[in-house]
């Protein structure tokens, strides 16, 4: 994919939506996805307050332009959103989660190291595939790309509540056979389903809702 700037690329092609759109392809859909994933990803390791609501307004901003762009380009795959109450209940949760997925899913996950409650809670459920260093953490920190097979969604709702912190990706595919291909260049495990189009759901920018993405 070339490189363009994005905020040059928004004032030429956005205009009034009666007027015919030249110019616009599946690579500019690509582009903000992946934007939008790495503001995501300084959200998940970013504490800070004041800069966390730099980022989600951001973030909405990206979104903003990709849903207009992935209008009107043709796109092989449906996204949907389900909305989260804040104070939703772990029963709540698994009551949605068991509505998408009727029999056993797969949680795919970078756990960061300092995660040691969660690691504890998972016990030998959860399957090591390798270590990574985290990107953009001080100190030096090590995350653990893995999954976990819940087919009873019992851990399910342990993910959901530490979604800021980490990677998550819920599917009812294997792709373990993937996992190895992470390294310290390259942790993101959302892009395994997308370039291989596989039907799979990630949370939302603090927990705030899932994204359903079926093919």
């Amino acid at each position: 994919m070339k490189y363009f700037n994005y905020k040059n690329s928004v004032s030429a092609l956005i205009k009034e939506e009666s007027e015919k759109i030249e110019n616009v392809d599946i690579e500019n859909v690509a582009f903000f996805k992946m934007m939008i994933e790495r503001y995501e990803m300084a959200l998940r390791i970013t504490r800070h307050s004041v800069r966390r609501k730099k980022i989600i307004t951001q973030i909405n901003m990206l979104k903003n332009k990709n849903m207009f762009w992935a209008n009107v380009v043709t796109d092989s795959s449906k996204i949907r959103e389900i909305y989260i109450d804040e104070n939703i209940t772990e029963r709540e949760f698994v009551e949605i989660i068991s509505e998408l997925y009727k029999q056993e899913f797969f949680i795919y996950a970078i756990i960061p190291e300092w995660e040691e409650e969660l690691l504890n809670i998972l016990s030998n459920q959860f399957v090591l595939v390798k270590n990574i260093i985290l990107p953009n953490v001080f100190p030096k920190s090590t995350g653990y790309v893995g999954f976990v097979k819940d087919s009873q969604k019992q851990f399910v709702y342990e993910f959901y509540l530490r979604s800021m912190s980490m990677a998550i990706v819920f599917s009812d595919e294997d792709v373990s056979k993937h996992l190895d291909n992470t390294s310290n260049e390259n942790i993101d495990i959302h892009n395994i389903f997308e370039s291989n189009e596989i039907s799979h759901i990630t949370i939302g920018s603090d927990g705030g809702w899932l994204n359903i993405t079926e093919y």
